[in-house]
């Protein structure tokens, strides 16, 4: 009989609901005998039901694992055995089909050590730790080790059954490791987390020029937001408090059910008014955090507690470093819910499955934001009684803004958190210092620039913009600009055909002058452009003025007497 004895973390959060790529590793261990896989493709999910099916014998449901889920860990079974595994998406309005069944074959005398996860970053080095391997007598050894599943940029040591590396993209993989003794395979999975490296703006796409003729029309409106992005940045949030701004940088691809839960809260609205109702230091509790999300104060001005979701599924593996954010939770796996807290030290001692199968950290502060983290743990804290939903509770290292005058934090002492949000803006845009406005009038509304030319201006100039993370990263980006004054004049040449007489710039040499003709405003040939050169037959008259040649181009096709208007016009590009 096999009976499910704990449920491990993961989420993928893709189209479709039918869990796919099923696998099953066998560490065999008293505690972990069997661990079951796969890949969440569903987002409305209540759950996950798994069934086993002993060979010869009939499918019965083993465990329900929550939303979110993609490993379970599940105790029993006889050695030797042979045992079939489906899963299938339990949905509150139909459940998906069942998915193809893999079949293993419990281990005999021999298992290897299991619950395995390590986090770090895209690009920074990362090796696995050895796993211990028991035999019937104790602790024992393996003939050798075998991976699949290894995610790119690692390399495997089938000698020790190690892997080392640097991942090459954020994400969560599980490579499958197996041992054996030459008579026995033993197989487990080891989590891996990966976060994007700490990294400034990117220039995604060069940005263009502009060219603008003189006497202005109107100004150009241009969005430069698809020219950048901050690749360490995909979901972000903000706290905005009593004390300043918390500006969070979330995890989504290492840690996507604790970021979808957050989030859920966030844009629900349940965390605004929250309050920072711990502020724990090592002297007393061991760790140093700050912590918000079980109470706000209602209309009345009465605490009240934040109306939870279903509790989130652990994804341990990133550390408890100083400004990372992380889920708070009970003594059990898998009960966080709306509680966060952030680090104000290294808390290393949360980090690993010893911590009731460790705290999860799915964000960090940004860096300009990390003062207002410190200023709260520097605050006055205490213990006091509050009444929550007309039930009294004690809470210990609760902090003020001012030691209370009364028994418990009046609502002007607390930290409050009166509103966040989720942002849409992970960049930011202003003008650098040396911005030339003689020709230009230059702008900025959010992520578009607004260009205006000054009346009688003209020449070649460039400014310079600066793009900003929530870090405070500066990446300065310029953009050049020029203002011509073509003089145009219509006229018919000496020899009866429409021509233009016009102003060609020298510098810069980039530019591209083109004259074309239309007899009916819809149908334009080009009758002349630059890369031709002044010696063209096109050209009948020229006129060095020094920074530029004064042309006049006719069009020798169109010929006097005229039947209609001839329409001519100059198109500049760069």
């Amino acid at each position: 009989m096999v009976i499910a004895i704990s449920l491990i973390m993961a989420s993928f959060l893709q189209a479709g609901d039918e869990p796919t790529n099923v696998r099953v590793a066998t560490p065999f261990l008293a505690s972990t005998s069997i661990e079951v896989t796969w890949i969440d493709n569903c987002d409305d999910e209540t759950g996950y039901e798994l069934q086993v099916r002993p060979e010869g014998e009939d499918w019965f449901t083993v465990a329900v694992s929550p939303a979110n889920s993609t490993l379970l860990s599940l105790r029993g079974g006889s050695p030797g055995s042979t045992l079939s595994f489906r899963v299938r998406t339990l949905r509150a309005e139909e459940n998906s089909g069942w998915t193809e069944a893999p079949d293993v074959t419990l281990p005999s005398g021999f298992a290897i050590q299991d619950g395995t996860f390590i986090g770090g970053a895209v690009g920074s080095p990362l090796t696995s730790p050895p796993l211990t391997v028991y035999t019937l007598e104790g602790e024992g050894n393996a003939s050798s080790f075998e991976v699949s599943d290894l995610p790119e940029g690692f390399v495997f040591d089938a000698s020790i059954g190690t892997f080392s590396g640097s991942p090459l993209a954020p994400g969560i993989y599980r490579p499958m490791i197996s041992a054996t003794d030459g008579n026995t395979v033993a197989t487990t999975f080891i989590t891996l987390r990966v976060k994007p490296a700490t990294a400034g703006p990117e220039e995604l796409s060069p940005l263009p020029g502009f060219l603008f003729l003189s006497p202005p029309i109107a100004p150009i409106r241009y969005d430069l937001a698809p020219h950048f992005h901050d690749p360490d940045t995909s979901t972000a949030i903000r706290f905005q408090t009593n004390l300043g701004t918390i500006d969070s940088i979330l995890y989504p691809e290492a840690c996507p059910a604790h970021v979808e839960n957050l989030l859920n809260y966030i844009n629900r609205g349940d965390y605004n008014g929250a309050i920072f109702h711990r502020s724990a230091i090592t002297a007393t509790s061991g760790v140093a955090v700050v912590q918000a999300g079980l109470m706000k104060l209602d209309e009345e001005e009465n605490f009240t507690r934040i109306v939870t979701d279903p509790s989130v599924v652990d994804e341990p593996a990133l550390s408890n470093l100083t400004g990372t954010l992380a889920m708070a939770k009970t003594g059990a796996p898998d009960s966080g819910s709306s509680q966060v807290y952030f680090n104000t030290i290294d808390n290393l001692n949360l980090d690993g499955p010893q911590s009731n199968g460790g705290y999860t950290v799915f964000g960090r502060v940004t860096t300009e934001s990390l003062p207002v983290i410190a200023d709260i743990s520097a605050l006055p804290r205490g213990t006091y009684t509050a009444s929550i939903d007309s039930l009294p509770q004690t809470l210990s290292d609760w902090p003020t803004t001012a030691v209370p005058e009364d028994s418990i934090p009046a609502p002007t002492e607390l930290v409050q958190i009166t509103e966040a949000t989720q942002l849409e803006d992970l960049l930011s845009y202003r003008l650098g210092p040396d911005g030339d406005s003689s020709l230009v009038s230059s702008s900025f509304t959010d992520t578009e620039l607004t260009l205006a030319p000054v009346p009688g201006a003209t020449g070649t100039t460039s400014i310079t913009i600066e793009v900003q993370d929530l870090d405070g990263t500066i990446l300065p980006a310029l953009i050049s600009y020029c203002v011509l004054d073509l003089d145009f004049r219509p006229l018919l040449s000496p020899a009866g055909h429409p021509a233009v007489t016009f102003r060609h710039e020298k510098i810069p040499a980039a530019l591209s002058y083109e004259v074309q003709s239309s007899l009916d405003g819809q149908q334009w040939s080009t009758v002349w452009r630059t890369e031709e050169g002044i010696a063209s037959s096109a050209v009948i008259s020229q006129s060095d003025l020094g920074s530029a040649w004064q042309l006049t181009v006719e069009d020798s096709a169109i010929t006097s007497p005229a039947t209609g208007v001839a329409l001519l016009r100059i198109a500049v590009t760069k």
